[in-house]
């Protein structure tokens, strides 16, 4: 994972590949769902270590932004693209997270 994203990052660099790329995208959504997921699953598993409850909070709370900086609706685009059967799945998880959305 560590070699992808850096071989993504010298590519964005060298312009040789753009941010609106597909493997961009792709990369970009696995290293923040993987750091969102390490941070939720840390805070659960040693919340009952000697660590203070306000830290396990600031964990929770940088895992969930880092999966609301998740760019839900070009991954949705493009799986829909890749895989068309998911659009009525991506329309109403689209719809959901508008609703979310609206409401916060």
């Amino acid at each position: 994972m560590k070699i992808l994203i850096f071989i993504q990052f010298i590519l964005v660099i060298l312009k040789k590949q753009t941010m609106d790329s597909d493997i961009y995208l792709i990369t970009d959504t696995l290293l923040k769902l993987s750091l969102a997921l390490y941070l939720f699953l840390f805070s659960f598993i040693h919340a009952s270590y000697n660590i203070v409850f306000e830290d396990i909070l600031i964990l929770r709370f940088a895992g969930f932004i880092m999966l609301f900086d998740i760019d839900f609706t070009t991954l949705s685009k493009f799986i829909t693209k890749k895989i068309p059967q998911f659009n009525i799945i991506l329309k109403i998880l689209d719809s959901a997270r508008s609703l979310i959305m609206n409401v916060l």
